[in-house]
């Protein structure tokens, strides 16, 4: 695991990166005196990465304040299960479409996706490592080879995040048939 240690008053860019060893035990040093955020990035598609103390999203994460000279210790995280979405990318004629970009973006913010993947040679995706909540699925077409003839949509047919549907997910679950038809 892979713990980033944001400092609150530039949240854009980790001060530090730490690894945990195999006993999860991990170090950041060189730290000022401050306030930080930890993100812990699991790196599998088990697990759901989180921020400290079990938020998903920066600004509901609890910030851990540092003292001048002092050790903080007991910032620990248990990382919970994900759930997945799972569906089919087709064209018009029911033909599955590969190397479809699928992102899922949590509905509270629109940053970054909190999961990636691409379809299958036949249109098949799986999205891992998702905790419970709502999410906006975004199907891209030709992001690896840029030579597309259909265009990006969100889930259910629609052109912008403003007005696709939400997907919700439940903890540890498999939501099934989260499909596109790109046009």
């Amino acid at each position: 695991v892979f713990v980033y240690v944001y400092n609150s008053l530039d949240q854009r860019y980790s001060t530090r990166i730490a690894q945990t060893d195999s006993a999860g035990q991990y170090t950041a040093t060189g730290l000022y005196y401050g306030q930080y955020y930890l993100y812990f990035d699991v790196r599998d598609s088990v697990h759901v990465d989180e921020y400290y103390d079990n938020a998903q999203e920066m600004p509901l994460a609890k910030p851990v304040k540092v003292a001048i000279d002092t050790v903080v210790s007991g910032i620990d995280a248990q990382l919970a299960k994900g759930s997945s979405v799972t569906g089919r990318v087709t064209n018009t004629q029911g033909e599955g479409l590969p190397r479809v970009m699928v992102n899922g973006y949590s509905s509270l913010t629109d940053e970054y996706p909190n999961a990636t993947t691409t379809t299958d040679n036949s249109g098949y995706y799986t999205l891992t490592s998702l905790a419970a909540g709502a999410y906006f699925i975004k199907f891209t077409p030709g992001f690896y080879d840029y030579n597309t003839e259909y265009a990006r949509q969100y889930y259910n047919d629609k052109t912008h995040r403003r007005v696709a549907n939400v997907v919700t997910v439940a903890a540890n679950s498999v939501v099934p048939n989260i499909n596109a038809v790109l046009k």
